[in-house]
């Protein structure tokens, strides 16, 4: 069963909450939560990654047909 027939709204999970099932790389993430029924990612370590990496997310999200949520532009709670 899709984790997402249980919810009528867009969720975004992120990086990290399926690694168990995925592995560790993040595209084979991205490729298990559009399998699981999601079409929107939450990256908060975005801004952070390198930009090769942000293409590969990019490039996949778009394969997928997927969309970015959202992504924190902040260094910590609190920080602008």
């Amino acid at each position: 069963m899709l984790l997402t027939t249980w919810f009528g709204l867009d969720y975004a999970p992120h990086f990290g909450m399926f690694r168990h099932h995925a592995g560790d790389d993040l595209v084979d993430q991205l490729r298990f939560m559009h399998n699981e029924g999601f079409r929107l990612l939450e990256d908060n370590g975005l801004p952070n990654r390198d930009v090769t990496t942000q293409e590969q997310i990019g490039t996949e999200l778009a394969r997928l047909d997927m969309r970015m949520s959202v992504f924190v532009a902040h260094t910590a709670w609190g920080e602008v």
